[in-house]
């Protein structure tokens, strides 16, 4: 169940504010069996799984306001952006492992076939054995959450000049956290105050040139299933931290073309799923560098192009063993692109392509996540000036990738070869 509602005013000339309401009452409910050993050498037929089910109850209220006020002092125009959030979050989580009657446990092996040999949680294990699993019996863990987030922030947008502006910001967050273990009766709480600054400078060289430089911090709790278990240190609660600083250049080859380009710097820390122990945490401080670019718009009236490439590098500077690694799932080069080319009045085509190189999916750098090359397509046809058909074809040449993985046990399996039709109206 959703509720949504916003508030705009006017008051005056250069004052305006707006409000707006959030509420959510979530029910999920997944279950999911993954390979949790696999040995080449000794067994190549044959693959351990495991697996639970997690059921979810969350509530979600968000309330939320700002104020714009655009003001002069002399030849110098600002607009001042203040506002404060309210974020209450409730959540009841509990989850359960896979049992199964012939271990007793929560890992059984299975011989390697097309169609493995389990239906509804029954099957064969690779000793030609009857075995059935039950999600009822091994509880993993039952935690009951509360998050309450509280932020204030203001920021000044100043015109020194026609040529150069000015961004100064700062937040405030106020972030508490209680997580109680029901089968333990334990709770451990967290709470974490901190404000936050932001600085940036647009330079206008020419009408159609932009550089711009600016500077962050932020910090974010954990949220959702993060919380499913609070097993290891006390840095299992420990928020997310960022600093970033960035420079970059914005040029308009055209009225409708553009071509940004932009370096940075990030430094992070964060808690990440422990490589010997996915139940557990280990906080990790990283340093991240990089640089972008982007080329998007109308090359001509039937031709619009968007593509993006990034080039990032990275270390781990910070954490329980050696230092120095790259941080997980921080591929080299990522390169997308698109095109949609109008053949008629009414008839549109696209074509695009996602690359992305392989990384690591551990903090030891033991396990790789493979590169992958994935080709897309669309057509687009105007049935009416209200009605469209739209055509979309993702992984056009059925390739197996891997686009991301939780741990070094759960990688996710990218959608192989697949269409969706849309008929679209408006009026």
């Amino acid at each position: 169940h959703l509720f949504r509602a916003a508030l705009q005013h006017e008051f005056a000339d250069n004052l305006k504010g707006n409000f707006s309401a959030f509420y959510g009452d979530y029910d999920k409910y997944y279950r999911n069996f993954y390979p949790s050993g696999y040995d080449q050498l000794a067994t190549p037929l044959e693959v351990t799984l495991d697996g639970y089910v997690d059921v979810t109850q969350r509530d979600n209220l968000i309330l939320s306001g700002n104020f714009i006020w655009e003001i002069s002092t002399g030849n110098i125009n600002h607009t001042v952006i203040s506002g404060a959030e309210y974020i209450d979050t409730s959540s009841d989580q509990d989850r359960f492992n896979s049992f199964w009657d012939t271990t007793s446990d929560d890992n059984e092996t299975f011989a390697i076939s097309r169609r493995l040999s389990l239906r509804g949680g029954a099957g064969v294990n690779a000793s030609g054995l009857p075995t059935t699993n039950s999600f009822a019996t091994d509880l993993n863990d039952d935690t009951r959450v509360g998050i309450d987030v509280r932020s204030f922030y203001i920021q000044d947008e100043i015109e020194l000049s026609e040529m150069l502006d000015i961004v100064i910001g700062a937040r405030y967050d106020s972030f508490e956290i209680d997580v109680f273990n029901v089968p333990t009766s334990e709770t451990r709480s967290r709470k974490d105050e901190q404000v936050t600054p932001r600085f940036g400078l647009v330079f206008k060289p020419k009408e159609n040139v932009s550089l711009y430089t600016s500077y962050s911090e932020s910090f974010l709790p954990r949220s959702g299933e993060q919380f499913a278990n609070i097993n290891g240190s006390n840095g299992q609660l420990d928020p997310n931290t960022f600093t970033n600083l960035e420079g970059g250049v914005k040029w308009d080859i055209s009225r409708g073309l553009s071509l940004t380009a932009a370096y940075f710097e990030i430094e992070q820390s964060s808690p990440q799923v422990a490589d010997n122990d996915p139940e557990t945490l280990d906080v990790i401080d990283s340093e991240i560098t990089g640089y972008e670019l982007q080329l998007q718009g109308q090359v001509n009236d039937r031709w619009y192009v968007s593509a993006g490439y990034s080039n990032l590098d990275g270390e781990q500077v910070d954490r329980l063993g050696p230092t120095g690694l790259r941080p997980r799932e921080l591929p080299e080069q990522m390169l997308s692109f698109w095109n949609t080319y109008q053949v008629s009045e009414k008839l549109s085509l696209g074509l695009g392509l996602t690359h992305q190189d392989d990384s690591y999916i551990d903090n030891g750098n033991n396990a790789i996540l493979p590169s992958y090359t994935r080709v897309d397509a669309a057509a687009f046809y105007d049935l009416s000036e209200d009605f469209r058909i739209q055509l979309n074809i993702e992984n056009l040449t059925d390739e197996l990738y891997f686009p991301n993985s939780h741990s070094t046990h759960q990688a996710t399996v990218g959608r192989p070869l697949n269409a969706r039709l849309t008929i679209s109206s408006r009026f």
